[in-house]
Formats: structure tokens, sequence, C-alpha cells
């Protein structure tokens, strides 16, 4: 009895909402359905509910399925409301953890900066760089797509290859960025086979 009442309430809750939102009066969706106003309106005081044809009626006048007519229209809005926060809060976690990656390179640079005088201090925030690729690398593994971590594991190798090349006291050190070249197309190739073989999968 109790989720026949529950039942009876979504259908007039979501037939009122529904209505409003297409700015149509209870006369002129009466109109529409080829039913009168009286009824319209016993339907949305929950005094009866439309028959399964006319329930499909009016969902192809809204553009929406039986189902939207029928389902807890609050519940379905707060799910969504949640799953729009997770979504944030991931992203938030993702950024929060890389922008520690900053806060720990800028206070090694300000105390080693106020207690000793090292050359080349600055390339503490190159270095940093490569570290944040991996911190993000690790939380879009966990929850993210997989398509950003060609991109994160791309700036990775091309920022590792920038802190080395900062680095190392070597004469012709510019011939280091050659390395990444294969290792870049290695990594898109991997990537395409791995998307062909979910493809292929389905």
């Amino acid at each position: 009895m109790e989720k026949i009442e529950n039942l009876k309430k979504n259908i007039k809750n979501n037939l009122i909402k529904y209505r409003k939102a297409r700015g149509l009066t209870q006369a002129q969706l009466a109109q529409k359905l080829g039913y009168s106003d009286k009824t319209v309106s016993k339907w949305e005081r929950e005094e009866g509910v439309p028959d399964i044809y006319i329930l499909k009626e009016i969902a192809d006048l809204y553009g929406v399925t039986v189902n939207d007519l029928i389902s807890d229209s609050e519940l379905k809005t707060s799910k969504s409301f949640l799953s729009k926060i997770s979504r944030r809060n991931k992203i938030l976690i993702s950024l929060l953890s890389a922008g520690l990656v900053w806060l720990v390179a800028t206070t090694i640079y300000v105390v080693l900066d106020l207690s000793i005088s090292i050359k080349y201090l600055s390339n503490i925030y190159i270095y940093a760089i490569p570290l944040s690729c991996i911190v993000l690398i690790v939380f879009n593994s966990i929850w993210g797509r997989r398509i950003y971590n060609l991109f994160l594991i791309s700036a990775l190798i091309w920022t590792f290859t920038l802190s080395l090349y900062v680095s190392l006291p070597i004469s012709n050190i510019s011939k280091l960025f050659i390395i990444p070249i294969p290792l870049q197309i290695l990594i898109i190739l991997w990537f395409m086979l791995e998307k062909r073989k979910k493809n292929t999968s389905k």
C-alpha cells in the first residue's frame, strides 16, 4: 500500500514539474491529451493516476521517458548532485596533492635560500613539474580517464628530461632531448593499441 502511495506521489510531483516546465496550464495539457482539465487536476491532487497509455503520451509530449514520470525526482536530483560533487572532489583532491609538491618545493627553496647560497636553486621548481605529473598520474589512474594519462605521461617524460638537462653539467647535453622522441611515439602507439583492445572487447 505504501509503495502505491509513493508511486502516486511521484507521478503527481512529476506531472506538475514537467507541465510547469513546459509552461502549460492544466486545461492546455488536458486539451492536448483529449481529457478534461478536471481529470488532469485529479492526477495532480493525487486522487488518481493516468493509465500506462496516457503516461506514455505525456512522456512523449514532454520528451521524457515513462520512468521519468514515475521515479522519485527529488532522489534523482540529489543523486545527480552528489555525483557532481564527488567528481569535483576528485579533481580538487588531485590538484591539492599536486599543489603539495609545489608547497614542498617552495619550502625547500626558501629554507635553502635563507641558510646557504646555492647556485641554480630555482631549479627546484623544474624538479617539481615531473613530481606533480607523477602525483596526477596516480590519482588519474584511480578515478580519472585513461586518455588523460597519455598527456600526463608525456608531460612526465619531457619535464624529467628537462630536469636532467638543467642538472647535468655535460657539454652537448641538448642531445638528451632526442631520447624522449621514440619514447613518446611508443607511448602513443601503446595507448592506441589499448584503445583498440577495449573497442574489440566490446
